[in-house]
């Protein structure tokens, strides 16, 4: 809750983060988590964020108004066309690892943040991701993946694919850290991903 309550302030959703001595807001640019064991046994996350422009201080004379700030021109694509893509992430569910909560951060906070940045959609499914679907309300026994939906923002999406990319690269990274302490030969993971429909799906 506190990390999105810093990211709100950063990204300039919190009203009350406004006034001299804010400045321009920030932009996301990078999302990823560690693990702090054994110093504590949370997954902590960490997110970059950058500024594309620099307030001066001197100019200050009240509130910042933030929709006179230059903005990225994001192409719409059709609204009936939906872009979507699915990241496999290569690894199964461990319960001493705690995959699924280190892509899907605390409370959801890695879900959250990209898809309040981009306007994507973000799911998890498969194996081991604990989502039911279907008639019969049953997780799926295709590999786990991270599918990510967009309608009419091909930028956000795109913005989005890239921040996933990111995290499924970092837990990667930490997988192969946590193979090694734990005397395990560490597997060669690669980021596959699939752009258009999921395979097998109806849409």
């Amino acid at each position: 809750d506190s990390f999105m309550a810093d990211a709100d302030r950063l990204l300039g959703r919190d009203p009350e983060a406004s006034g001299p001595g804010w400045g321009p807001p920030f932009r996301l640019e990078a999302l990823s988590c560690y693990d702090m064991f054994p110093f504590t046994p949370h997954i902590e996350t960490l997110g970059i964020f950058v500024r594309d422009e620099v307030g001066d201080p001197s100019d200050f004379t009240g509130e910042l108004d933030f929709t006179s700030r230059s903005k990225r021109a994001r192409p719409v694509v059709p609204q009936e066309e939906k872009l979507q893509c699915q990241f496999l992430i290569g690894i199964e569910q461990d319960g001493a690892f705690q995959l699924r909560q280190r892509l899907l951060g605390p409370r959801g906070q890695h879900m959250k943040l990209i898809a309040e940045r981009t306007g994507a959609k973000l799911r998890l499914r498969g194996r081991g991701s604990g989502y039911k679907e279907g008639p019969r309300r049953r997780e799926s026994r295709d590999p786990l993946m991270l599918c990510v939906s967009s309608s009419g923002d091909r930028a956000g999406h795109d913005d989005a694919v890239r921040l996933v990319r990111q995290l499924v690269e970092d837990v990667h990274e930490q997988y192969r850290e946590f193979c090694k302490s734990s005397g395990r030969d560490p597997p060669d993971l690669q980021v596959v991903l699939n752009h258009g429909p999921r395979p097998g799906s109806r849409t």
